[in-house]
């Protein structure tokens, strides 16, 4: 197969100011043949009136206006009408370097898989970071893809990592099964990457992963949750039952609780740094109470947790020391003494 057409699909809301550059970054693309796919989400700005200005100068854009119904839907959307063999997602807020679909298409078609994955930066203002996945480089057969999905998949032990980053963008799919994986992920509001990118990951037979950075991933302050913490870890766990829910195979029986305990610590960390015990305390007993949480973590002794503070919190909240762990929590006191351990170590 020679120059494949590739559907690129941006779901758009909310980001005039962005916008032209994901566009730009898209259409000036070394590989030409693409059709992109620019899905207004209901925005109430001019981002819909930016991506007509350059459909209209582009005759590679497709543009749909529809009503808000979040970015699961949007995407669901450009892959049912679109006419590539592969897609590939990108966010409006970021960009694409400009070799970025070449280099996913060479190895799409050099090694015939489904799903080739590749590396990203992180931008914050001026400061752009190069982001690794954990994952060697290579191509991965079923077995290999197995290997990954049981061992670090969800949560590695490399802290800050995953075996791939769990996002649909940096990342070109081949149309087969594209529809089924993203259905799964309509209608939660966090996390909705991973729920799509595991439902995929469990059916296809092939992958490949490369060490090119294709992908710029744009920080801006107003992404920070705007949900209260409590809510934001509420959210957070009905996308953690749903990948449970689509685990038939177990792949996941020793991450889930981790990604659970660490999202809980996270939210619980944001409470004592706002001083906010009476919201932390509703939170420790609801999560305490909560039987998923009983099965994953509380009464579950296979349950793993890395690092001290995390083995600790754990064993906390068994045994619903809830005022210690915000204590330990509010002054850093694991952090503190392991510093203070390591001082004296060195003397």
């Amino acid at each position: 197969m020679e120059n494949p057409l590739v559907s690129v699909i941006i779901p758009v809301y909310r980001v005039e100011s962005f916008l032209p550059k994901c566009l730009d970054s898209v259409i000036n693309q070394t590989y030409k043949n693409i059709e992109v796919i620019c899905i207004d989400d209901g925005s109430d700005d001019r981002s819909g009136v930016i991506c007509d200005e350059y459909a209209k100068k582009d005759s590679r854009i497709k543009v749909i206006h529809k009503n808000n119904e979040g970015v699961g839907a949007a995407r669901y959307e450009g892959v049912r009408i679109m006419d590539g063999t592969y897609a590939t997602f990108v966010d409006p807020d970021d960009y694409i370097s400009p070799n970025a679909i070449g280099l996913l298409v060479d190895k799409a078609i050099e090694y015939d898989v489904e799903l080739v994955v590749a590396q990203h930066y992180n931008k914050k203002g001026e400061s752009i970071t190069p982001f690794h996945s954990s994952a060697s480089s290579g191509f991965y057969d079923r077995i290999a893809i197995d290997k990954m999905l049981k061992t670090n998949f969800f949560v590695d032990h490399i802290p800050g990592k995953d075996a791939i980053c769990l996002t649909l963008w940096g990342k070109l799919f081949k149309k087969e099964g594209l529809k089924e994986g993203l259905k799964e992920g309509i209608g939660y509001k966090l996390s909705q990457d991973s729920i799509c990118l595991f439902a995929m990951m469990k059916i296809i037979q092939t992958l490949y992963v490369l060490d090119d950075y294709i992908y710029y991933y744009v920080f801006h302050p107003s992404q920070a949750s705007k949900a209260p913490k409590n809510i934001w870890w509420k959210y957070q766990v009905l996308s953690w039952k749903k990948v449970y829910s689509l685990d038939e195979k177990g792949y996941l029986v020793n991450q889930i609780p981790t990604k659970l305990l660490q999202d809980f610590k996270s939210a619980v960390i944001a409470m004592t740094q706002g001083n906010d015990y009476k919201q932390y305390r509703k939170l420790a007993v609801e999560a305490r109470k909560d039987d998923f949480h009983k099965q994953q973590l509380w009464n579950n002794h296979h349950a793993l947790a890395f690092g001290m503070t995390s083995k600790t919190l754990l064993h906390l909240m068994r045994w619903r020391c809830y005022f210690i762990i915000w204590m330990i929590l509010h002054f850093h006191l694991i952090d503190k003494i392991v510093h203070f351990n390591s001082i004296i170590k060195n003397i």
